[in-house]
């Protein structure tokens, strides 16, 4: 018997990754009815390090035949998968239930139920680029695990904060974040790319609200701090702020927004002296500007691939 590896096949590749997706499938069914997601994100690790095993093993020259060709075939799979994959949540987290953390399977943290059955559309997550952005943009606010930054990362960002501040302070990041992702879907596609994007967040929220009637709560939060921050951002390019003349980033002007418009956080009674607390929030805004920049770039690229 040859004790070399059997050779990779597409084929068998792709067997798996069926088998993996339906396991996925399976965790997501169970989320969407029972709220119940740990399930859904161990599974998505699980395919995620498969497609980086197979693409180390091409990398090696594990696969006989057109190498390059191959790759790049795997790579497309994996991103019309995650794809897929973030669309699916989006749409099942508008209808899961909030979980009772009292409950057994919460304090266990096990899955109340692993053993439904699901069928996986075959047809592309996505039909378009705005339809991508605007399934993107809303994911940001439904899952920990946004596509921009995740809720780990916000807690990392928002450190410096008291925790009484903390919260708000995540909030406004993540509404940040999603801005971003607009804001520079509009500079690179045009406005009308733009509007066609935030028609399909709203949509989305819209068409489930009978069964998440927070949904539109969460599109009148968008609607209303996206207007304000276009308001900020030109304010901002028109009138610099400037300290011991040095000009403040941008991310100062968003900062004295959220911390003036925002009457719910514990400071808001300081109007419009905040004692520093601007320049802190200013810090975390950056922060996040820093790191959602280059996925917003990914984002768009896979964007500019789909009809518009």
């Amino acid at each position: 018997m040859s004790s070399e590896a059997e050779p990779l096949t597409m084929a068998r590749l792709v067997e798996q990754r069926e088998k993996l997706m339906n396991l996925w499938d399976e965790a997501l069914q169970t989320a969407k009815s029972t709220g119940y997601w740990d399930d859904v994100h161990a599974c998505g690790k699980l395919i995620d390090a498969f497609h980086n095993t197979i693409a180390r093993g091409f990398q090696d020259g594990k696969f006989l035949g057109d190498t390059p060709t191959v790759m790049k075939m795997w790579d497309d799979i994996h991103q019309s998968e995650l794809n897929y994959r973030r669309l699916a949540e989006t749409e099942a987290r508008l209808v899961a239930p909030q979980r009772d953390p009292s409950t057994r399977s919460m304090v266990l943290g096990v899955s109340p139920d692993a053993q439904q059955d699901s069928v996986r559309s075959q047809q592309s997550a996505f039909h378009s680029g705005p339809e991508l952005v605007g399934s993107l943009l809303l994911f940001q606010f439904l899952s920990n695990d946004g596509p921009l930054v995740s809720s780990s990362e916000l807690e990392q960002f928002s450190v410096p904060f008291d925790p009484a501040m903390r919260t708000c302070v995540q909030s406004w990041q993540r509404l940040f974040a999603a801005w971003l992702l607009k804001l520079l879907a509009d500079a690179k596609f045009g406005q009308e790319f733009g509007r066609r994007a935030m028609a399909s967040t709203y949509g989305r929220l819209a068409s489930n609200e009978d069964r998440a009637p927070e949904g539109a709560g969460l599109a009148a939060s968008i609607k209303y701090w996206f207007s304000e921050m276009d308001n900020a951002s030109q304010h901002a390019a028109k009138n610099p702020a400037r300290v011991q003349g040095e000009t403040l980033p941008v991310s100062w002007h968003f900062a004295m927004l959220f911390l003036i418009r925002d009457t719910g956080h514990p400071y808001s009674q300081r109007a419009p002296n905040f004692d520093g607390l601007d320049l802190d929030v200013m810090e975390a805004l950056a922060r996040v500007q820093d790191a959602v920049k280059p996925r917003i770039d990914a984002i768009l690229e896979d964007a500019d691939r789909l009809p518009r």
